[in-house]
């Protein structure tokens, strides 16, 4: 037998789920405040963090790895490709192969993650410790690039 809740239950689940959509609002914004001000710390325009897949482009750019980034896309929609083949026209030992090429496709990318994490450090003139920070809290450590003093050396880059 199912139990209902209780109209001050339903009230108070309610307002929990209010207070997480505000806080989750709140870092949201913030996030989206951090990227604009790392883009013109950058001396790119501010409105280019805010459009999907151009803004990781210019992030990458940013990072001095721009050739990169047509790479990773190149290689990423190749393993999705093949995977989505293979996954098709599976048989029962396809799954070995799906999970080969779906490892490959997580060591590439972390790898890759790792290099523009190395290189966005370098670049707000941050060491090993910074960049390592930066790719595992991404979101948190963007927020610190963007609120904080790091400036921007596009010298170091080259």
């Amino acid at each position: 037998m199912e139990r209902t809740l209780t109209p001050a239950e339903a009230a108070a689940v309610g307002g929990a789920y209010g207070v997480a959509l505000v806080f989750i609002l709140i870092w949201y914004a913030l996030i989206i405040i951090a990227g604009w001000k790392i883009f013109k710390k950058a001396g790119e325009p501010g409105w280019k963090s805010l459009i999907p897949i151009y803004n990781v482009y210019i992030l990458y750019k940013i990072a001095g790895i721009k050739k990169w980034f047509w790479i990773m896309i190149a290689v990423a929609c190749c393993i999705g490709f093949i995977n989505g083949i293979i996954s098709a026209t599976a048989g029962p030992d396809g799954n070995t192969a799906i999970s080969v090429i779906s490892a490959f496709s997580t060591i590439f990318g972390l790898g890759v993650n790792a290099y523009y994490s190395l290189k966005m450090s370098k670049a707000f003139k941050h060491g090993i410790a910074f960049a390592i920070g930066l790719f595992i809290f991404e979101p948190i450590f963007m927020l610190i690039l963007g609120f904080g003093a790091s400036k921007y050396d596009k010298k170091v880059l080259k």
